[in-house]
């Protein structure tokens, strides 16, 4: 169902709030998360070199969180290895990267992904330098599906608005784990 004007405008106006106070983000990413019928939501940036990661999410326990912060992070089958090309375009769903079938034969889907249902995703790059990943993500379990076409319009139409929150917040400050 697409979204109307009035609650495309308060996830305008959560986005923006995020860029001064950080503390709206987790209310942004359950908003995000209820209108793309998202699991899990995460804003997150990640040193591809270290496997450092630092950020927001909404949807998961904290030991979760934390299982995919040390351990998982590193598995990822979405994120590019370090020195190779960072998605094509501002949106990339997940199965652009590896099908199902391949997922389902990784280690992050075997022993994390399907009992965190973060099966399928739609990532939203927001910035890419000196290795380092500053993304939106929104993911979903096995069951639902991948995302329809009205979410990943919404991501993309909101990309300009994250983009900006993104490098306001973290040109004031860095990135906090919450």
């Amino acid at each position: 169902m697409p979204l109307s004007r009035k609650r495309f405008s308060q996830l305008v106006l959560q986005c923006n709030l995020a860029a001064e106070d950080p503390a709206y983000w987790l209310e942004f990413l359950k908003t995000l998360a209820v209108e793309t019928g998202a699991d899990v939501a995460c804003g997150l940036r990640h040193d591809l070199r270290t496997n450092r990661i630092e950020g927001i999410q909404w949807g998961l326990s904290q030991e979760c969180y934390e299982q995919y912060i040390n351990t998982y992070a590193a598995l990822n089958p979405w994120m590019p290895e370090e020195g190779k090309e960072v998605f094509r375009g501002n949106i990339v769903r997940g199965e652009a990267v590896l099908s199902l079938a391949e997922m389902r034969r990784t280690r992050f889907y075997q022993e994390w992904g399907k009992k965190n249902n973060v099966v399928y995703t739609a990532i939203a790059r927001l910035e890419f330098a000196r290795g380092k990943l500053v993304y939106l993500s929104i993911n979903r379990g096995e069951k639902k599906g991948p995302f329809s076409e009205s979410a990943i319009r919404l991501l993309d139409t909101l990309f300009p608005h994250l983009q900006q929150a993104a490098r306001i917040q973290c040109s004031v400050q860095p990135c906090r784990v919450r």
